[in-house]
């Protein structure tokens, strides 16, 4: 096969994802606007609500700080740098480019929504508006940034296939611990690993064909 109908191949399954992601944003969105309150997710609550006891309540804080911009902000400009070390400036730059792209997309998705976050969180003096969850995004396209490079990296297969499957782990998690500590509805993550999705793709499609 030759390389481009190879690589048109490849990018066809990111292309239905692409628009799929898209399409459970916009049913998602929508339900959230007409109904804040919805039975979806105050079945997922209901269901995750054991998980936060006493015991496991630090385990689920010091998971959700990996999607916190206080680590990713740090993560983001020591990644990049040793990127850019490498001589690889305009991939660093892209990296940069969609880290800032997801959060800000994620802050004017707020202010448009304006849907106000769970009653009861287990995290106190969160006060910026719910949907979507920021950690759900940035996460995903973090970990999809280092899945990335880890598999256009020298390491071995199954310890690169390993890792990506560990960075899929880890960002499920991290939006499973925002629902865990009613810091976020169900529908909010959601959306956010939908955003994450759209960026991710977008950013992919730009590295495959610019750099």
């Amino acid at each position: 096969m030759k390389p481009a109908v190879h690589h048109a191949v490849y990018l066809r399954p990111l292309n239905i994802i692409f628009f799929l992601a898209l399409l459970i944003f916009i049913v998602i969105a929508v339900s959230v606007s007409v109904y804040p309150e919805n039975s979806f997710d105050r079945f997922i609550r209901t269901q995750t609500h054991p998980l936060a006891d006493q015991d496991r309540l630090p385990f689920w804080i010091r998971l959700t700080f990996f999607g916190s911009f206080e680590f990713l902000f740090p993560a983001y400009v020591i990644f990049i740098l040793i990127v850019i070390w490498q001589r690889k400036v305009r991939f660093g730059l892209s990296i940069a480019g969609v880290a800032i792209g997801g959060f800000l997309s994620v802050q004017l998705l707020k202010q448009l929504f304006q849907r106000h976050r769970p009653p009861t969180p287990l995290i106190p003096n969160v006060i910026d508006y719910s949907f979507p969850s920021g950690h759900s995004t940035s996460s995903l396209i973090f970990c999809a940034v280092l899945s990335y490079t880890l598999w256009h990296s020298n390491v071995p297969r199954p310890l690169r296939i390993a890792g990506m499957g560990l960075l899929i782990l880890l960002t499920v998690s991290i939006g499973l611990s925002r629902i865990v500590l009613a810091l976020h509805y169900p529908t909010d993550v959601m959306a956010g690993f939908c955003i994450g999705t759209l960026w991710s793709i977008v950013w992919y499609r730009y590295v495959q064909n610019k750099i």
